[in-house]
């Protein structure tokens, strides 16, 4: 059966209507989560850092050395560079009740600054946007799966648009609300096309990845712990050992920048790892921190491996570029904010479709209920005219339910986890 353009117009609705709701969270959500760092240094003053015209290399020892005197019964997971210019460099630590917390130090003069909570700005939006705070296989492959409604509104609105090149230039015309918000959608559509594709692609992506299709990378900068292991790794890393193995570093991998110094998990399972690992970005593309690294073992001081983002395989280089892609952090701020204004474009798409087929058939409602006889169309017993709102939630059917209860059970959650915290 040949498929007419109202038919493309239907997928089109039911694709962009049917979980309006969840998908305008979702993208609300995720286009906050490009800056949810910068909220956090927003809203957190230890984050402050005055920024200095020196760039010297952080000193990842006196980092550590500073933060574990902070706080001596704590255990140092990480600490990872600061991501922009006025940011502090950030330490992930363990209070011994189990516990997780940041602890934020200067970078030029390695003195802590203050502290923050674990769940922060940043895990908040990131859980919101990823898995919607339930359980991480449940909630990614709720989440991932728009995309599926993202790519099918995105065929089917290019599909619907005659000559949408032309559009770029579009005016939007004036005569009444429908045309104009509709000029509106296609406008805002149009110059955000390459971004929703991106953001389709890589969602189905992550989707994949959750169901058996993720990378696997080297695995031989693993060590067992020892038998017999006790808790010797608090003398073990010192500020000492760290700086030498900063020298090591700087001779085994010259073009690496580390970004990110990550301690070895001392969970006392026979899994655990007793590497450090110095992560950061080199010659790759479009990979994440942890694309490049050397890595030691924390007993020997041996070398255990090299891993360079250049010579990953395509799988893994896919994966590594689903992220920067996903949340254009390929180019520092400049990139962010970018994606952030792409993202509420995304968002107002999703509003003004919505807009818009409400007042599409408001018009076919008002035409309907001038009629007489069996063709007369009434929405309600008294009523041939309804307002837009219930107009919109009949056309989203039982998805707005589904909508509601995703975005309301994820709130409920995230208020339990910060009672709990």
């Amino acid at each position: 059966m040949k498929i007419n353009r109202r038919r493309w117009y239907r997928w089109h609705s039911f694709s962009g209507l049917s979980l309006s709701i969840l998908l305008f969270f979702i993208s609300a959500t995720g286009t906050l989560a490009v800056l949810s760092h910068e909220i956090d240094w927003l809203f957190n003053s230890a984050l402050r850092i005055a920024p200095q015209s020196e760039t010297a290399e952080l000193s990842w020892a006196a980092l550590y050395g500073k933060a574990s005197h902070a706080y001596p019964n704590a255990r140092i997971s990480s600490i990872t560079a600061p991501i922009n210019t006025g940011f502090a460099a950030e330490v992930l630590a363990v209070k011994p009740d189990g516990k997780r917390f940041r602890i934020y130090l200067n970078p030029y003069t390695n003195q802590v600054t203050g502290i923050g909570r674990w769940m922060n700005w940043q895990r908040y939006l990131r859980q919101f946007h990823r898995h919607l705070m339930l359980p991480t296989t449940l909630g990614v492959t709720l989440v991932s799966s728009t995309s599926l409604l993202l790519l099918i509104s995105f065929l089917t609105g290019i599909v619907n648009y005659r000559r949408w090149w032309k559009g770029f230039a579009s005016v939007p015309r004036k005569n009444n609300k429908r045309l104009f918000w509709g000029d509106m959608h296609r406008l805002l559509g149009v110059w955000s096309l390459a971004f929703i594709l991106l953001i389709s692609v890589t969602g189905l992506w992550y989707l994949g990845e959750r169901w058996g299709l993720a990378a696997q990378y080297p695995d031989n900068d693993r060590q067992v712990m020892p038998d017999g292991y006790d808790e010797q790794w608090r003398e073990q890393i010192t500020p000492q050992l760290l700086q030498s193995l900063q020298d090591k570093v700087t001779l085994l991998y010259p073009t690496l920048v580390v970004r990110q110094l990550q301690l070895p998990d001392f969970s006392l399972t026979k899994l655990s790892s007793t590497a450090i690992l110095f992560r950061g970005q080199a010659d790759a593309v479009l990979v994440r921190d942890r694309a490049n690294h050397v890595a030691f073992d924390i007993y020997t001081e041996k070398h255990l491996a090299i891993r360079k983002g250049t010579s990953l395989d395509v799988h893994v280089r896919l994966s590594e570029a689903a992220d920067p892609l996903h949340f254009g952090t390929f180019w520092g701020l400049k990139s962010k904010i970018a994606w952030f204004l792409f993202g509420l474009v995304l968002t107002a798409l999703i509003v003004t479709g919505i807009y818009i087929y409400s007042l599409r058939m408001l018009k076919e409602t008002t035409k309907q209920s001038s009629l007489s006889g069996p063709k007369k169309r009434l929405i309600s017993d008294n009523t041939t005219v309804v307002s837009l709102k219930a107009l919109a939630w009949r056309g989203m059917g039982c998805g707005a339910w589904v909508g509601i209860v995703l975005v309301v059970m994820c709130l409920v959650l995230a208020v339990l986890c910060e009672v709990n915290s």
